[in-house]
C-alpha cells in the first residue's frame, strides 16, 4: 500500500505527514510550528507509528537544550485546552495531546488534523 492510499484508508504515520503544515484548524502559526517540531521528533523516534515523547525529546530533535517556555505552555494547551496567551480570544480545544505521566502522546483529534494535511498534500 502506498503512502497516499494509507492516508486515504484512515491510517497516518509520522512519515506521512508533510514536514510543513499550515492552514490547519488550529489557525495560528506558532501552534503549527510546534506541531512541525513534534512531527520531526516523532519521525526520528519511529517514522512508522506515534510514540510517547517528552518536552526534552522535542527540544533535542530541534537542536534545543530546553524547549522554550512558550512552547511548553502550548504543549499544555494541546492537552487541556484554553486560550492562546499571545492571541486572546483564540481557544484551543482540549485533547489534541494526551498525557501519560510526564509524557505526551499524539491523540486521535491531532492525528485527524495531520491526516487532513497529508490528504491535501497528496
Amino acid at each position: 500500500m502506498n503512502q497516499t492510499q494509507a492516508v486515504l484508508d484512515g491510517e497516518i504515520s509520522p512519515s506521512q505527514v508533510p514536514s510543513e503544515i499550515g492552514g490547519t484548524c488550529l489557525r495560528k502559526r506558532e501552534v503549527e510550528r510546534l506541531l512541525e517540531r513534534i512531527i520531526n521528533q516523532q519521525r526520528k523516534a519511529n517514522p512508522d507509528r506515534w510514540t510517547c515523547f517528552s518536552e526534552e525529546d522535542v527540544a533535542r530533535a530541534c537542536g534545543y537544550q530546553h524547549l522554550p517556555l512558550s512552547e511548553q505552555q502550548l504543549l499544555d494547551l494541546l492537552v487541556s485546552g484554553g486560550q492562546l496567551p499571545s492571541h486572546p480570544g483564540v481557544t484551543i480545544e482540549p485533547g489534541y495531546l494526551e498525557m501519560l505521566g510526564p509524557l505526551y502522546l499524539v491523540a486521535e483529534p491531532l492525528r485527524k488534523v495531520f491526516k487532513d494535511c497529508a490528504t491535501i498534500a497528496a
